[in-house]
């Protein structure tokens, strides 16, 4: 009986073993690329570097080259699970990542794989636009495009996230759920910021009567969310890194991506606050960015400036 059951056991083990591993044939002889593997050597290196393209695999055997009680100058497995990656207590979450990038990294079941990055938009980190510049200016007076590239080089090979406000992708205008009219408030999809619709709520003020105008913003008025701006608590004077972050370069009055009129309102060619002070003379003067060119520039306190209240952002 034990006999029989034993001999039970092995066929099943067998087939299962086969339909999981397929055939146990090779797939092709020794020097041939369809049958290259990574040897040790090969998965340190690429632990190593991260980049298994510059690794080439071994297409046939090759007989070790020292005894066992040699050392043979390639890893052991020790050095190899060193060099893998690990668990840190300060190792990025998907809320810590651009929403479609990913990293590698242990998922919530403590399981190795791609983590895709998925914050709430409310907390994306502003992340670096283009200018928006597309004109490459050739053989300026004695200036060889070939030895200096400019900025429309750059952006032409892709560095950056694209600024431009094509087909009114960029700017998202939100509107009231009982009329469907807008509710005063604009997001900027690229960066996850919210803007006021209005860019001039307020006219324009001193630096210091900047803040408390953005304050008053923050006081909910009765029958909120009839008109203006939507119920929000959290506004705020940007600082200069966000407000340029509204800036195209490739125009100008105002410098901001095509169409961003049809989004907002209201759109000074002066002067805008922000909240960073120029710290080479922080009791007089603030950065603040001149919407006609894009130009960030200095402005003292005492001149007035036209404010444009944000939320939103990574803390």
């Amino acid at each position: 009986m034990m006999h029989w059951f034993l001999r039970i056991i092995f066929i099943g083990l067998f087939t299962v073993s086969t339909a999981t591993a397929g055939s146990l044939d090779a797939p092709a002889p020794p020097d041939s690329s369809g049958s290259a593997m990574h040897t040790l050597e090969h998965i340190y290196k690429i632990l190593l570097t991260g980049d298994p393209d510059q690794i080439t695999m071994r297409h046939a055997f090759e007989e070790p080259k020292n005894g066992p009680d040699v050392p043979s100058g390639f890893p052991d497995l020790d050095e190899i699970y060193n060099a893998a990656p690990k668990h840190h207590e300060n190792a990025a979450t998907v809320d810590d990542v651009v929403p479609g990038k990913f990293f590698w990294g242990l998922d919530k079941n403590n399981a190795w794989g791609l983590l895709y990055g998925s914050p709430d938009s409310s907390r994306i980190e502003a992340p670096v636009l283009k200018t928006g510049q597309t004109t490459l200016v050739k053989n300026y007076d004695n200036w060889n495009s070939n030895a200096y590239k400019d900025d429309a080089y750059w952006a032409a090979q892709g560095y950056g996230i694209d600024c431009s406000n094509a087909n009114g992708a960029r700017f998202e205008v939100h509107k009231r759920p009982d009329n469907q009219e807008d509710d005063g408030t604009v997001t900027d999809k690229k960066t996850g910021l919210m803007w006021t619709q209005n860019a001039n709520r307020f006219e324009s003020v001193l630096w210091e009567a900047a803040f408390t105008s953005v304050l008053n913003l923050r006081t909910l008025p009765e029958g909120c969310g009839s008109s203006g701006v939507a119920c929000y608590t959290d506004w705020r004077l940007p600082n200069i890194k966000e407000l340029q972050s509204l800036i195209d370069y490739g125009h100008s009055s105002p410098a901001m991506p095509e169409n961003s009129e049809t989004a907002f309102e209201n759109i000074k060619n002066y002067y805008y606050w922000s909240s960073t002070t120029d710290i080479n003379n922080p009791y007089a003067y603030a950065w603040a960015v001149y919407m006609v060119t894009g130009k960030v520039n200095g402005q003292t306190k005492s001149n007035p400036c036209y404010v444009w209240p944000v939320r939103g952002g990574k803390k």
